[in-house]
């Protein structure tokens, strides 16, 4: 099958965008990725796709000067980077047209957010006559977070209407959220895939040293990218309510933009206790997440966040480190957490007190922490998860699957 993805980031070997990219090409399936130059990434972030899949779409100034939106873009320069959705929207636009000159997809396959994409595939649809199916690892317009309806948010609502009624398919990386797409679109077009680990990237057995000292149990935490509230509230107390044994607790904490933590910690007096490192590479974090005792896991508490799931948990399912989650308790994450038996997931500092002097007691006695039971893993890699999306692929395009090669 011929499918058309759509992801405004270049596509990375950690991203969500390239790992549905590398699921889709192992099954035998012809991919190619438009992208924009004013993404996160400028040039393909994972080797396996290759620079011949993903096509980073010009500038509108660099596009050719016969078109209209060219000549215009000349006469009036390069736009601020505020308007870099509706720029690369008619930027797209323009390059997929010339892309189909050659080669037509059978779907169309929009990753959001953000969500302007969802708009560009349902005009790309349009123009092509060929389906598309909207991949939403956020929530749209319509989510428990959002402010108040006023006449901005109703407009975004209806657009999220009009562009998912329109949609061969509703793919997200939530059961609480598919629940609610299925109620108001119906249970055929909604798919649940998600992210799940890479076991190429996360094999059983890791070569990565574990840490080997008795007297300390570290854990590592990622900032959230966005920069949205890490949400550390409940682990910092949790750490404080082991009384003189908090001294024995080393938390570091991956990411750009600690101000916020570090300030919290001060607070709570374990900013000694603190440790904090630059994102570095993909193999970087991945050593990183198998060499520490346990992995910091948060969300906000909030009934908003019921289908709220970070994109390292299934990375920490693959590595089986012990997990300390704190957030919404009747979420979806919580689930997965307790469900897999991951670890704790928790709000009372008492009981995540417990877990760790639980797990520092472990470690004094056979010098490092152990590894989870490999039953944690079971039907949690990428392709297990993607395999929905295959199947939907398919029924959106009227396509069968007897020409895809086999695993």
């Amino acid at each position: 099958m011929h499918i058309l993805l759509l992801s405004f980031n270049v596509p990375t070997e950690a991203g969500r965008a390239g790992k549905i990219a590398r699921f889709l090409l192992g099954r035998g399936h012809d991919v190619r990725v438009l992208s924009s130059p004013e993404g996160e990434n400028t040039e393909p972030g994972s080797p396996k796709l290759g620079k011949n899949l993903v096509v980073v779409t010009p500038p509108l100034s660099e596009l050719p000067g016969k078109t209209v939106l060219g000549r215009i873009a000349r006469v009036y320069g390069a736009k601020r980077k505020t308007d870099w959705a509706r720029d690369w929207h008619k930027s797209v636009i323009i390059t997929a047209n010339q892309l189909f000159e050659t080669w037509k997809p059978d779907i169309i396959y929009a990753m959001c957010p953000p969500h302007s994409t969802a708009v560009i595939a349902a005009q790309l649809s349009r123009i092509s006559d060929v389906p598309f199916i909207i991949d939403l690892r956020e929530r749209w317009a319509d989510s428990a977070n959002a402010p108040s309806i006023d006449r901005r948010n109703q407009k975004d609502l209806q657009r999220e209407r009009d562009i998912l009624i329109r949609a061969s398919g509703i793919i997200t990386v939530s059961p609480v959220w598919a629940e609610s797409y299925a109620n108001k679109y119906g249970a055929e077009k909604v798919g649940i895939a998600m992210n799940g680990f890479d076991p190429e990237q996360y094999p059983m057995k890791s070569t990565a040293p574990l840490d080997s000292d008795r007297k300390i149990l570290r854990l590592l935490y990622t900032l959230p990218k966005d920069g949205s509230e890490p949400h550390l509230n409940t682990l910092f107390k949790g750490i404080n309510a082991l009384g003189d044994g908090s001294k024995d607790i080393r938390l570091t904490l991956v990411g750009t933009d600690p101000d916020t933590p570090l300030a919290l910690a001060k607070q709570e007096r374990l900013e000694r206790q603190i440790t904090v490192v630059e994102p570095g590479s993909r193999e970087t974090a991945i050593k990183r997440q198998y060499s520490y005792d346990a992995l910091a896991l948060s969300i906000s508490n909030h009934h908003g966040d019921a289908g709220t799931i970070p994109d390292e948990l299934f990375d920490y399912v693959g590595t089986r480190r012990p997990v300390i989650a704190t957030g919404y308790s009747k979420g979806i994450t919580a689930e997965i957490v307790r469900g897999r038996e991951l670890g704790i997931f928790s709000n009372e500092p008492k009981l995540i007190a417990n877990r760790l002097a639980n797990l520092l007691s472990k470690k004094r006695a056979v010098g490092v922490v152990p590894f989870l039971p490999e039953k944690v893993r079971e039907n949690a890699s990428m392709n297990a998860q993607f395999s929905s999306i295959e199947s939907m692929l398919y029924s959106a395009s009227d396509k069968t699957s007897f020409s895809v090669a086999a695993e």
